[in-house]
This record gives C-alpha cells, sequence and structure tokens, in this order.
C-alpha cells in the first residue's frame, strides 16, 4: 500500500462518516475512490483490517450505542439514524454484536465502541520491526493502538485501561514491538497465571505475523510456559474481527468458556515447545 492509496482511503472514509445514516454499497464507494470494487475491498481491507461491511456496521452500531447512553433519543429514531427500516431490525443486528438488546444497554449505561473511525494509517517498513519491554513513554502510542484496535476488546474502557497498562509497564509484564516510528504491537502478560492478557496489533499489519514474535519471545526465554492462555471470542461471535482464527492459526487450541466484564468469552490454551536454553 501506497501513500496515494492512504489518503485515497481515508478520504473516502471521512466521507463514509457523514454518511452513515445513509445506504453505502461497495460499487458508489469504489467509485468515489476510482477503484474497481474488487480492488477497493482489498485495499479497505488492508487499511482497516475489516472488510467494509462490517466496519460500516461497527461504526453505525458504535454511533448507536453511544446514543443510547447520552441521549433520551426514542430508540426507533436511533434505529433510524443508523440506517434500519426498523426497530426489529435495529434490536436483531445490536443484540448480535453487544449481547444485550438496545434496552438493556441503555438500562446498564455503559457505553463502549465497537469501532471507533480510521484514522491510523501508517506505510509499514517491516524490516524495521523491533521487540522491547514497553515504558511509559510507550504509554500515549500504545493508547492510539488500543483505540484503532478496540473491536477485539469488548467493554475496554479508555482510563481504566491507561491505569492497568501503566501498572503493567512498571511491573515489567508489557511488551511492544515498533515498526519506528510507529507502535504497531503491544501485549501484557501474567507470569504466575501463564496468560496473555491483552495482545494488540495494528491492523495493516499481519495479526499471526506480530503475535508470533511476541510467542517466540516468551517462549524462548521462558517468560511463560509451558502452556499458555489466552481469552479471546466464542466460536461463532459476530463481533469477532478475526481474533479467534488469528490464535487458532498460530496453534492455541479451545478451552472453558468463560465470561469476562460480563462478556462471553472463551479460553485458549497454546502448549509451547521445550527449548535448549533461555536464550537459543
Amino acid at each position: 500500500m501506497n501513500s496515494y492509496q492512504i489518503q485515497t482511503m481515508q478520504t473516502v472514509i471521512d466521507a463514509m462518516e457523514s454518511h452513515l445514516d445513509k445506504r453505502l454499497d461497495l460499487e458508489t464507494l469504489a467509485q468515489t475512490a476510482g477503484y474497481s470494487k474488487h480492488h477497493f475491498h482489498h485495499v479497505f481491507t488492508s487499511l482497516t483490517g475489516l472488510p467494509i461491511h462490517d466496519y460500516i456496521l461497527r461504526r453505525r452500531l458504535t454511533q448507536a450505542a453511544q446514543q443510547l447512553v447520552h441521549t433520551q433519543k426514542p430508540i426507533l429514531e436511533i434505529a433510524l439514524e443508523a440506517g434500519y427500516q426498523s426497530q426489529q431490525a435495529f434490536t436483531s443486528a445490536f443484540k448480535g454484536m453487544y449481547k444485550q438488546t438496545p434496552r438493556v444497554f441503555r438500562k446498564n449505561n455503559a457505553f463502549y465502541p465497537l469501532q471507533w473511525k480510521f484514522t491510523g494509517a501508517i506505510l509499514p517498513q517491516p524490516a524495521s520491526l523491533s521487540l522491547a519491554w514497553a515504558s511509559l513513554n510507550d504509554l500515549d502510542d500504545w493508547m492510539a493502538l488500543s483505540a484503532q484496535t478496540v473491536s477485539g476488546f469488548p467493554g475496554l474502557e479508555e482510563n481504566s485501561h491507561r491505569k492497568q497498562i501503566q501498572g503493567a509497564i512498571r511491573q515489567h509484564r508489557a511488551l511492544v514491538i515498533r515498526d519506528q516510528p510507529h507502535l504497531i504491537g503491544a501485549l501484557v502478560f501474567s507470569q504466575p497465571a501463564a496468560t496473555i492478557e491483552f495482545l494488540a496489533i495494528h491492523p495493516q499489519y499481519s495479526y499471526r505475523q506480530i503475535a508470533a514474535i511476541f510467542l517466540d519471545f516468551l517462549i524462548r526465554n521462558r517468560v511463560l510456559g509451558p502452556t499458555i492462555k489466552i481469552s479471546t471470542f466464542r466460536a461463532n461471535d459476530k463481533a469477532d474481527p478475526g481474533q479467534r482464527k488469528a490464535y487458532e492459526q498460530l496453534g492455541f487450541t479451545a478451552s472453558e468458556l468463560l465470561v469476562e466484564f460480563g462478556y462471553p468469552t472463551q479460553r485458549m490454551l497454546l502448549q509451547a515447545a521445550p527449548t535448549e536454553s533461555k536464550n537459543g
């Protein structure tokens, strides 16, 4: 992806933001970008990490969720503004992603986003990837990455997340990967529990490739093991942006079902291959 493609796609995304209540079809968006439908879909997915339909759905429902919590608008009015023809259709879509009806979501009064507007496009230089222990100087970049990957973390609340990351950095439990100068991967682990508590990877990079770099470090240096745990979406969860599949392709297997922060998840396990030496 080159700078012209990034600029073009960001222009399209900016235009989409002011028309989320209207019909946004692939052909029209591709014409706006000056691309074929196939090429537009490929470039958009490479940039945001989501197919165009999924991105629009998440943005519409995120805006709807904000209105449910922060306004007193009738649910039908919010549904129509989100582009739905009926409250029933809106409720079905909303529940599929948020795991609760709009009415219950409003009553619980705890907003979280499915997808913020994508604004973090960069020009990858994969040859320059470097892994390091996170420092407090990484915190603002870490939070920006968390905002770009929020679709993978239902219920993530910015202020509490910042405090948790500050604590993990001070406790030497946080790692980052940079493609200088950009922070493109972030991980928090718990050593006693052999658990990866947080793993975020910039959507323009291969999830499996960056995750594999982290895992190699954790295993090779015996930071975690022999069985590494991580939690992700349950099978067939419509809100999963592809996270579960990426973990399965890395060798993680399904374990017990969980409910974390009120959201249904599943623990995945990875049997770490033994290493001959700490530095091997």
